[in-house]
């Protein structure tokens, strides 16, 4: 009889040794309090095997994210669309993507007369202004404590992401004139959800971050089931031995997934932690962000 697609993903976990999920979409839906049933599953799924998340929010939204819905993280997240893979049980970076402190002087010079800028790294965020740490703060909903105004000093070590807030028509003027001065790996891209742009290192995909947390892990990308629903999950689809596209997934996406999960996540969800509690002989110890201080 042949498999259909959520079937071959139960009978082929074998060689699993990972899942990755992405938040936004993926275990946690616009405007919606992630679902009860979906926080038990995902910490009963970090009894048994290392969990991570593959996001775009930053390591302080993913801290808060962990810690509002009482989830269990038992390894490194990968943050930043792939810039950062940080680990809390450590509270390091394994990996960023960051910007050479020559750029980010440059750009510093030309930009801070004519709006605020943030720095992005690890868990630390640095503005020039308060008026710039109070946005921040609140765009991401961290906490304005969490944000440490500088000034015009530098940050006091390498960014991943400079952040624009332009309060005058003039900043990305002043930035195109000395982009030719910095480094040519670096792009400028508008953020989706606001007025906002971001300075960061280009090429660098959650594909990126996944083969740098594998590396660490002395594991391979093969190894990972993944769960995504949007096109900047394609290229982590791409190089992981499972994957799942899920709810309203982009549509390149689910040409790419080995299934789609359009209303049954949780139900494949507890598919799969069953299967694993068959065939693992020990629970994996997780790190209880959820409940620390």
């Amino acid at each position: 009889m042949r498999l259909t697609s959520k079937e071959r993903i139960i009978h082929n976990l074998d060689g699993i040794k990972r899942i990755v999920f992405d938040i936004d979409g993926t275990l946690k839906l616009p405007g919606i309090p992630m679902k009860p049933a979906m926080i038990e599953l995902f910490n009963r799924l970090t009894e048994l095997v290392p969990v991570s998340l593959a996001t775009a929010r930053t390591v302080l939204s993913v801290r808060r994210f962990l810690r509002k819905n009482g989830l269990r993280m038992n390894c490194p997240v990968i943050c930043f669309n792939g810039r950062t893979v940080y680990d809390y049980g450590q509270g390091r970076s394994l990996y960023e993507a960051s910007i050479d402190m020559k750029d980010v002087r440059l750009i510093q010079e030309a930009c801070s007369r004519s709006g605020d800028i943030i720095f992005e790294q690890g868990e630390s965020a640095y503005a020039t202004s308060e008026a710039g740490a109070c946005l921040y703060a609140e765009d991401w909903k961290i906490g304005r404590e969490a944000v440490r105004v500088i000034g015009g000093e530098l940050p006091p070590a390498p960014p991943v992401t400079i952040v624009l807030m332009p309060g005058q028509t003039d900043m990305l003027e002043r930035l195109e004139k000395i982009m030719p001065e910095v480094s040519s790996s670096l792009i400028v891209a508008k953020q989706r959800t606001t007025d906002w742009y971001e300075v960061k290192r280009g090429g660098i995909t959650k594909a990126v971050g996944l083969q740098a947390l594998c590396r660490a892990a002395g594991e391979s990308p093969g190894q990972c089931l993944v769960f995504g629903d949007e096109e900047n999950d394609c290229e982590m689809f791409e190089i992981a031995g499972l994957s799942v596209a899920v709810n309203q997934a982009n549509e390149k996406l689910i040409a790419l997934a080995d299934a789609y999960c359009e209303h049954d996540m949780e139900e494949l969800l507890d598919r799969i932690a069953s299967q694993m509690t068959m065939t693992i002989g020990r629970p994996h110890n997780g790190l209880d962000i959820g409940n620390r201080g």
